[in-house]
Formats: C-alpha cells, structure tokens, sequence
C-alpha cells in the first residue's frame, strides 16, 4: 500500500475536525500537516449541510493566501459536485482580517461614529500622512517645546522621536503608564534629567496621537491599525453590532493563528461568544462558531505584534470550554522523510520546553509522525576536518565547504543530495537547494563563495527598499536636480552609477574648481576642465532644465530612463540580481506616484520625503520579482524561509 492510500496517524483527529460541525476547534497544525487541506474540507462539509458560503468567514495573513485558499475551496466544491455554491464563492468573505473589519465598521458605521465611505489607507499612504501631521505637530504650539529641547541637548535625536511615534501609534491600544519614567534620586543627575523629560515627551506624544486619530474621523480615512482597533471597540460598545455579525457570519475560520495580534483575536472571540459578552476574556465560543489553527513554533512575527502569549491565552479558553469546544492537534507530517521526523522529535524536544517561570513564552514541542515510508539520508553533518584559531577563518572555510557541497550534490553519483521525483529520484537542480541563515550577518562570505565555485544564487540583502544602491543612487540624482548647488549631494552622484567617477577623476575635478565649490552645471566648470566628468554633468543640466514638463511620477521615470541609471544596474550582475534592480526602480515610480496622488505632486517634497526614509533605515521589502523558474541556490534568514518549502536545506553557522 502506498503512503497515498494508507490513512494518516491521525486520521480519527481530521475527520472530527471535518465532520462535527458543532463544534469549535483549536487546531494546532505545523509545517507539513495538511492544514489547508482540512480547513477546505470543512468548509465544504458545511455548505453540504446547508450553510451559505457567504455565512462563513475564512481569514487568512495576506491577500495572496486567502486567493490560494479561495480557489482549493472552488476546486474541492467543484469535485464534489456542489455547483450552486460556485456561484456565489467570488462574494464570499475569504478575506485578510483589514478587510473584514472594514466590512464591520462600513455596515455599522453610524454605531462605530464613521462615515460609511471611509477611505483605507494603505501602508505608503498612511506614511505619508504620519509624515506631514508629525511634521505639522513639531511646528505647532501642541510641542512641548521646552522638553523638546532637553531632550535635544541630551542626545535625544529627531528620528528616534518619530519612531517612537509611530509604534505609539501602531500600539495605541495597550494601556498603561508612560513608557519611561524617572528615575531615582540615586541615580545620576543627568540620565535622572534625560528620563524626566523623555516621560513629559512621551505624554505629549500620546496626546498627539490620539488628537491624530480623531482627526482621521471627519477626513474619513482609516489606517489598517485603524480597522482593527475600531472594530474591537465597536463589538465592546454595541450589543446590537455583536447580535447582527452573529446572526449573518455562523462559522468564522482562521489561518495562521500564531501571527495573530491581540486585537484580532478580540473580534473573533466577541463574535463568536455564545452567551453574548462584552469582554473578551469571558467570552466562550458557541458551538460550531469558531475555527482558529496555528502552529505556535512558528510564532516569529513579534515585531507585527503577533504575541504568542495571546495564542496560549485564547487555547486555554477553548480547553476550558469542553461543552463546545475542543483543542485537537495534527501529528502527522506527509512533507518529511520518517529519519528527519525521528532527528526532529529527538533534539526539539529537548530545546522546546515552557519555562516554569514563564509558561507562556516557550511554545511546546509535540512530537511528529511521518507519514512517508521512503528511505535515504534525511539529516547529515558535515564537520570540518581543520582547526582554527581565528573566528573569521573558520566561517570562510564554512562557506566554502558548503559551496563544494551544493557542486557534489550535483554530480550525478553524489551520495547524497537526490530528489524524489516521479517512480524514483534525481539530481537536484540549484532551485532544489536552500542555505538558511539565523542571520544576515556574513552571508557575504557564503555569497563570495557561492560565486567563486560559479553557482548561481539569489539574495535578498534585507538593507530594506530604500536602502538598496539602484534606490540610494535615484535619490542622489534627483537630490542633486533638486539643489545643483549640494556639494555632498554632488560627489555622491558622481560617484554612483551614473557617472562611476573615480577618485582620481573627483580629484582632478576638484583641483580644476580651485576655491569654488562643486556645482553640477557646466558654467560652474572652468574652461580648463577637459576630464570625463563634464558629459554626465552636462547631461544633469539637461535633465534639470525638462523639470518642469512632467508630473512627479513622470519625472522620475524620465529621469531613472534618460540617465542611463536602468541600464548601469543590469551592468556586470546575475540575471535575478538585474530582475530585481530593475523591479526596484518600478517600485520607487509606484512610490512617486503614491506621493503626488496623497501628498504634493513636486520634486523638493518627495526629495525630503526619500532622504528622511533612506536614513531612517526602514524595513520595506524590496519588490517582489519572478524567481520560480530561476534554477539558483536560496540564501535566506528564518523569517524569509518561513511558509516555504525545499527538498534540500543546508544549516551553516551552527557551532
């Protein structure tokens, strides 16, 4: 029999979860379980039995899931031979939890005090209004100017401020005291002055945000953290609001239950309460109400404010509620060979353990079963054969031992390294193959190496969006048509792909300036400068002079076009390495025209606006390219590997 046709392990626990539709589960489910296949099967098990597609609500993390989900529940409905459902699957609430909660609060907008055609925000809109309000507020007679300059004369800089700021923002539904208080007269005078006035900041900045947030009201805007924030208030407000949701949404599923943050495990929780409460914390889920699955080991989203403590908070109230509830969980895994389930339940177990004093930070770990029969290596260890005296050494012997081992797992009589294919195994291709690292830090060595042996790669570097070179490059260059007169602006450009001066070069055209400063425009430049640098300077004032004939989006596609600056990316790189620039410098007219459409439509403030995010450093992912038929080696840190799959994985820097 054949791991297809046998059941799995757990068998018994997927067809209650399946099949008794009055009850709420708790389903903890990790990688490799067949999650998504249950959930389906349950959805179309309850619109067998008579519920309507648009009474059952599926949340997933992203847009992109609840579309992958949407079309296995058209696919199995289809199968199953419930046509009618079909009709009505494109209106139903599969949705990202930003969505249903906008639906919420537009269907009770007069209940939640909004106007029903409120605007949402997205992320790049929602920045830049922060922006301008933060930059409307510092000039206001609302700043507490006097602590704003104690702060300043301690050290305090503008930027932390702001960052302060925003998560105040993100976070405004945590209540508490102020974040920093003062300290003890023990203490040193000065950090006692430096934590006095951070608290009398940190009061005016909660002030500011909640002035803020009220004023999105009549501007009828709503940021994401907005949605999710009034819809929990709404549901604790309005028993009316709690009786009609449960009334028209009788099932309510949810996916990725680790990711989830407290405000949204709040919603689900009211909505699904039987008896009715207005306190989540006391709410029990009535019979059939509520699905939420999860895997808490892969609770790694903290800084999304997923809390892991939430999710073992809203498990005890399923385990406390056996009359309609129940916490049931997946063992099996169909994904792993049985000696990488064996290596998995013998290590992380010994690893993943609660702390007594702390019983809710640890997730648990609980043991797996393998449902695939096949034999071969599943875990290897590769040690090194030399000894080091020097750290730095070791890790570059590391990366090439692991480049050597990716180039003998291509050959085709390696030991090691085949891939299951159709009726029997083959050598794996580069896209076969992922390097996983804890971190960002060195991954240049593994690069280097992985260049050297002549394997292709692909990386994402995680500097962030605008602090990619192709980005930082654009800013130089409309920084410089912005103000010719910058002189650190000016020997950036230059030095930067669109003109690659030289030192040599930069020195020649400084010596021929004399005392005068560096301006990029040729009258600027003396005679007696024949150098290589006054064509790209020339055509800057080219540039400069057509400023005027487009709008904001358009100049920058015009500018990044006809500088040369998309053709010097692709210059020298890897074909994904060229996609992705590439991609970027399209993403970045996508920001300009976000900019112009929500803030001004003119150079000097978007300039301002690119600058101030460069050097904040922000965590915005690069665009998204096409790499699936990209035959390359994977470099990735655990929080890009997560949700993904490789039939080969390769662990460095674990001594």
């Amino acid at each position: 029999m054949t791991a297809d046709e046998r059941k799995p392990a757990d068998h018994a626990v997927r067809q209650r979860f399946i099949n008794e539709l009055d009850r709420s589960f708790f389903l903890e489910a990790g990688a490799g379980s067949g999650k998504t296949s249950v959930i389906v099967a349950r959805v179309v098990n309850l619109v067998r039995n008579g519920r309507r597609l648009r009474e059952i609500v599926a949340i997933t993390f992203t847009e992109k899931a609840a579309g992958e989900l949407r079309e296995k529940i058209r696919d199995e409905l289809a199968q199953s031979g419930i046509h009618d459902a079909l009709r009505e699957l494109d209106a139903a609430p599969i949705q990202t939890i930003h969505a249903f909660a906008a639906g919420i609060l537009r269907d009770h907008a007069l209940n939640a005090g909004l106007d029903p055609e409120f605007r949402v925000l997205d992320q790049l809109q929602a920045d830049l209004r922060f922006a301008q309000s933060w930059r409307s507020w510092l000039w206001s007679d609302d700043a507490p100017r006097d602590a704003l300059q104690r702060a300043f004369d301690l050290g305090l800089q503008l930027s932390h401020l702001q960052l302060a700021a925003e998560q105040l923002s993100r976070n405004r539904d945590l209540a508490g005291s102020y974040a920093v208080d003062s300290t003890s007269d023990e203490e040193r005078d000065d950090q006692a002055e430096r934590d006095d006035a951070l608290a009398e900041l940190t009061g005016a900045l909660r002030q500011y945000i909640a002035d803020d947030a009220a004023l999105r009201r009549p501007e009828g805007v709503q940021t994401y953290d907005d949605l999710l924030l009034e819809a929990r208030n709404l549901l604790v407000r309005s028993e009316e609001a709690r009786r009609n949701l449960r009334a028209r949404y009788r099932a309510i599923l949810i996916d990725e239950f680790q990711d989830t943050d407290p405000l949204q495990a709040q919603i689900a929780l009211l909505l699904a309460a039987e008896p009715d409460t207005d306190d989540w914390t006391q709410a029990r889920p009535g019979p059939g109400r509520l699905v939420l699955a999860g895997d808490p080991k892969q609770s790694i989203y903290r800084f999304r404010r997923a809390d892991i403590d939430i999710y073992e908070q809203v498990r005890q109230i399923f385990a406390d509620s056996p009359g309609t509830s129940s916490v049931a969980s997946l063992t099996v895994n169909f994904r792993a060979r049985p000696q990488l389930c064996s290596w998995h339940n013998r290590v992380l177990e010994r690893v993943l353990r609660p702390d007594d004093d702390y019983p809710r930070a640890q997730a648990r770990w609980e043991s797996t079963v393998p449902h695939r029969q096949d034999a071969g290596p599943a875990v290897i260890v590769v040690p090194s054969q030399r000894q080091f005296d020097r750290a730095p050494e070791a890790r570059g012997a590391e990366a090439e031992l692991v480049a050597d081992l990716i180039a003998h797992m291509r050959e085709p009589d390696s030991q090691f390294g085949a891939v299951r294919a159709d009726g029997g195994e083959r050598t794996p291709e580069y896209r076969d193959i992922a390097v996983l690292l804890r971190t960002r830090t060195a991954a240049d060595l593994y690069t280097a190496a992985l260049d050297r042996a002549g394997i292709p790669y692909h990386f994402d570097s995680g500097q962030g969006f605008y602090q990619q070179p192709e980005i930082r490059a654009v800013a130089h260059l409309l920084q410089a048509l912005d103000d010719p007169s910058d002189e650190a602006v000016a020997v950036a450009l230059l030095k930067s792909p669109f003109a690659s001066a030289s030192d040599s070069e930069l020195y020649e055209l400084r010596d021929a300036l004399g005392d005068q400063s560096l301006r990029l425009s040729p009258p600027s430049l003396p005679d007696s400068y024949d150098g290589r640098l006054r064509e790209p300077i020339a055509s800057l004032a080219k540039l400069g002079d057509e400023l005027n004939q487009f709008r904001l989006p358009e100049l920058v596609d015009h500018v990044i076009r006809s500088s040369g600056l998309l053709q010097a990316q692709a210059a020298g790189v890897r074909p994904p390495t060229m996609r992705q620039r590439q991609a970027n410098l399209r993403m970045l007219v996508q920001r300009a025209a976000h900019f112009a459409d929500n803030n001004h439509d003119s150079l000097r403030p978007f300039v301002r606006w690119l600058s101030q995010r460069g050097v904040r450093n922000l965590p915005e992912s690069e665009s998204a390219t096409t790499e699936a038929d990209d035959d390359a080696v994977r470099i990735l840190t655990i929080h890009q590997a997560k949700g993904l799959e490789f039939p080969i994985v390769i662990v460095p820097k674990l001594q």
